[in-house]
């Protein structure tokens, strides 16, 4: 982040200014600890994305189900077999 890219201009700006091209500044990044609203934010947005993903998959099993029905509503296979006198069992 930041943290890194400052350090690059500031070795930079150290390997040009001491005419030492091996100079180089060393920088330790040791973040804080998340508070307890940040945790509670985090969880919250974790539990929104896993219910809308599982209620999107959801809409796909009614939806597989409708495909037959259009598609013999769009095809009558179903009218063409009884017309030629096939029992309806073996539909």
């Amino acid at each position: 982040g930041a943290g890194i890219y400052m350090n690059i201009v500031n070795s930079a700006s150290l390997a040009t200014l001491t005419s030492n091209p091996s100079a180089s500044i060393t920088t330790h990044n040791h973040p804080l600890p998340m508070t307890q609203k940040e945790t509670n934010a985090t969880q919250t947005a974790d539990a929104f994305t896993a219910a809308l993903m599982i209620m999107i998959a959801f809409c796909f099993l009614p939806a597989s189900y409708a495909i037959f029905v259009v598609k013999e509503r769009e095809v009558k296979a179903k009218h063409q077999q009884m017309i030629s006198g096939v029992s309806i069992k073996s539909y």
